[in-house]
């Protein structure tokens, strides 16, 4: 943060204005300056192309009434400035030239009219001619080129008076920024009374921004907001508002005419100037917006790189840890399919015994079962046959028979009971002549298992 630094010059010939130091006292009022020049090179143009090599803007003004030599002082800065830039050149160096006449805007290195756009935050004068020079002799030839091309006219008080506002522009580009010098050549303010000038709107004109200038430094000095400073009321206070905001260093170099009659207007230009000098200034770097998502995104990129980098890192290392428990994995394994492989097998001979037991169990419920149908045919037959015997014995009422019967039945041990019911039927058979036991008895002792008898056949 700075302030706008200031200087005067007074135009050489007799005059009644005074200099003490860095002081000027007209009409016997003091106003301070930060240097009053004799020369141009007494600026401090070592400091501000420092600063422009670093990327901070620079801007010089010359301001003053018409013939008070600013145009004069410009033509003697261009090449010391131009010599000092490229001899610590560290940028890409390109120039363009305008000028302002009446609210037009119009490109002095190839003629045509020029427009303004508000482009990225900041107004923008579109389609301006830029050339990359590669020398000072190159840049000043082309400012030659282009002051010939500059509005001109003669009036009472200086025979060749700059009829435009012109802003010579140096342009410096690398990879990380863009920056500019600029100086611009304020047409001088005039009253018709003195100038005698036919063109009456050439200088309504001239005034009229200067005017609006006045007012915009003004609001800066007094720090007002932002939207109360006039910028877009002329060309000229649009055009230069990049630089006025402060985002550039400032100089301003304050012209004075040496004539008696012009007293009251180096007045007012020597209190323009203090006034001005009250402007507080923020250099900032000028980013281009496309150098900037450029920047943005190489810095993406080293940071993805870096993460890229610890990424393949960690996973070499698990790469490694991976592999270290494959090996393990693989010997558990072995060990473990062996075990499996065991007890697959032992499993194998437990299912094939089952199997074998299961077939053996399966036979032997058969042959169970086919016991036990036999058993419970045996035991029908035994109680047929017991209803049989019983219903005889009480007919005959023989109980010794009965009892002999009984004694025979029981004395047979450890015979199954077809043979009982063999023995029984044979006893029977002794005590009753029945021709239908006596056939009965004969086939079942033939066929001993193939004989069945029912109630239905058995009656007596």
């Amino acid at each position: 943060m700075s302030q706008l630094f200031t200087a005067v010059r007074l135009k050489p010939g007799e005059t009644k204005i005074q200099i003490q130091g860095n002081q000027v006292i007209i009409q016997e009022k003091l106003y301070a300056f930060d240097r009053v020049l004799q020369q141009m090179t007494e600026l401090p143009l070592q400091e501000m192309i420092s600063q422009f090599n670093q990327g901070l803007s620079q801007a010089i003004f010359f301001y003053g009434q018409t013939g008070s030599g600013k145009t004069y002082s410009v033509q003697e800065l261009l090449p010391r400035l131009l010599q000092l830039i490229y001899n610590t050149q560290k940028l890409e160096i390109s120039c363009s030239v305008l000028q302002i006449y009446n609210e037009k805007i119009l490109d002095m290195l190839y003629k045509q009219q020029l427009k303004i756009r508000y482009k990225n935050k900041e107004f923008e004068v579109e389609n301006l001619t830029k050339l990359i020079c590669h020398s000072p002799e190159e840049m000043m030839n082309i400012f030659q080129k282009a002051y010939k091309k500059r509005i001109i006219n003669s009036h009472a008080l200086n025979d060749q008076s700059s009829r435009s506002h012109c802003v010579y522009t140096i342009h410096g580009k690398c990879d990380e920024y863009s920056v500019e010098f600029n100086i611009i050549d304020l047409a001088g303010s005039e009253r018709l009374n003195q100038t005698k000038v036919t063109n009456i709107s050439e200088s309504t004109d001239i005034n009229k921004s200067l005017f609006y200038l006045r007012l915009v430094i003004h609001g800066l000095a007094d720090q007002k907001p932002l939207n109360q400073i006039p910028y877009r009321s002329s060309k000229l206070t649009t055009l230069l508002r990049k630089s006025l905001q402060g985002r550039s260093n400032i100089v301003m170099v304050i012209c004075l005419n040496c004539s008696d009659e012009s007293l009251t207007q180096s007045q007012q230009s020597a209190q323009y100037g203090v006034k001005a000098k009250q402007i507080i200034l923020h250099p900032t770097l000028h980013y281009d917006e496309k150098v900037e998502i450029i920047k943005n995104l190489r810095r993406q990129v080293k940071q993805l790189e870096e993460q890229l980098s610890i990424a393949r890192e960690q996973l070499k290392i698990k790469e490694k840890n991976e592999k270290k428990y494959e090996n393990r994995f693989d010997q558990v394994n072995l060990k473990n399919d062996e075990s499996i492989l065991k007890l697959l097998k032992l499993n194998q001979s437990l299912r094939e015994q089952l199997d074998k037991y299961q077939s053996a169990n399966l036979i032997r419920e058969q042959q169970l079962q086919q016991l036990n149908n036999e058993n419970q045919d045996l035991r029908d037959k035994i109680i047929i046959f017991e209803d049989i015997i019983s219903e005889d014995i009480k007919r005959n009422k023989d109980k010794v028979q009965y009892m002999d019967w009984k004694e025979v039945f029981l004395d047979v041990q450890g015979s199954s009971f077809l043979e009982i019911i063999i023995n029984k039927l044979i006893f029977y058979q002794r005590q009753q002549k029945n021709r239908l036991i006596n056939t009965f008895i004969s086939t079942t002792t033939k066929t001993k298992r193939s004989f069945s008898i029912s109630r239905r056949d058995s009656q007596f």
